[in-house]
């Protein structure tokens, strides 16, 4: 829905300024009293906004984190990355993946970790967001392959479900060592 909203009324809309505000809001709430103790309540008020507005955009409180990796995942540049200028297939999905580990950052460990089990426990959104991407990611693996960048065993489906499960167990030992 929020993508949806995001094309139709355009990045310059008070419907996406309002989404960032409550996104840059949220992420600050969830850092410093933690994701399961933050109530909309809590990040209603410290976006200094009505909950009709809130619930104008988002209709609980995970789709805050879904909206935040489904932006990653369409952001044209989303900090340092611009797809346009990548010069060929391994340097698009290596950016691609970057895109985690600088959300990694963003977030911290804390509230990474915590995101982490509220995932394995509730099921936020996370997985979905990352795997949304498998098929475009797949193409990629197989063009390298097509263009001598990379050889491999297994499908190129394969090779993104691994590659994709160690970045998570690495993200995971990051945030168990803080």
């Amino acid at each position: 829905m929020i993508r949806n909203e995001m094309r139709d009324k355009g990045r310059n809309s008070k419907y996406f300024q309002n989404a960032e505000h409550i996104l840059q809001s949220a992420i600050k709430q969830f850092k410093e009293y933690g994701y399961a103790a933050s109530s909309i309540n809590d990040i209603c008020e410290r976006a200094g906004i009505s909950r009709s507005t809130f619930y104008n955009i988002f209709s609980q409180k995970k789709d805050i984190l879904v909206y935040m990796y489904d932006r990653l995942n369409h952001e044209k540049n989303f900090r340092d990355f611009d797809p346009e200028v990548e010069s060929n297939a391994l340097e698009i999905l290596w950016n691609k993946y970057k895109r985690y580990l600088i959300l990694a950052e963003i977030l911290g460990p804390k509230l990474l970790g915590e995101l982490m089990q509220i995932e394995v426990r509730d099921s936020i959104g996370m997985r979905e967001a990352v795997q949304s991407q498998y098929v475009s990611w797949a193409n990629l693996v197989k063009e390298c392959r097509e263009q001598g960048i990379m050889e491999f065993w297994g499908t190129p489906e394969d090779r993104v479900s691994m590659t994709s499960d160690a970045i998570f167990f690495a993200v995971q030992n990051w945030c168990y060592n803080n």
